[in-house]
């Protein structure tokens, strides 16, 4: 219900568990990771199932306007990502991919799993 997509999405707890998501995620890289191999990774962590092509493609998008936003906004960057990570990854990035993760959370598949 929108109600409910609206609660999880403003949750504390849900912030918490993106955050956590994307430092699992970047602490895992190795540094000849593909982005998309990246978010297919991410991907099968949340959904337990390969992302089709259409699915890579629009996340990679949202990732790549992620990036662009954050660096615009270094502040925000800093809000979102919150916490250091490995790698000594830039909270732009960071934070990108705090975004990404919460889409990711927040699909009706993920919170329902029928």
């Amino acid at each position: 219900t929108p109600l409910q997509s609206l609660t999880v999405a403003n949750d504390e707890s849900m912030t918490e568990m993106t955050r956590a998501l994307a430092h699992a995620l970047l602490a895992e890289a190795a540094a000849s990771e593909s982005t998309a191999e990246r978010l297919t990774r991410l991907f099968r962590r949340c959904l337990v199932r390969p992302p089709s092509a259409n699915e890579v493609e629009l996340l990679t998008k949202f990732l790549a306007e992620q990036r662009d936003h954050f660096a615009a906004h270094p502040a925000a960057a800093r809000d979102v990502a919150l916490t250091e990570m490995p790698n000594d990854v830039e909270p732009a990035e960071r934070a990108a991919w705090v975004a990404t993760a919460r889409v990711l959370l927040n699909l009706d598949e993920f919170i329902t799993r029928e």
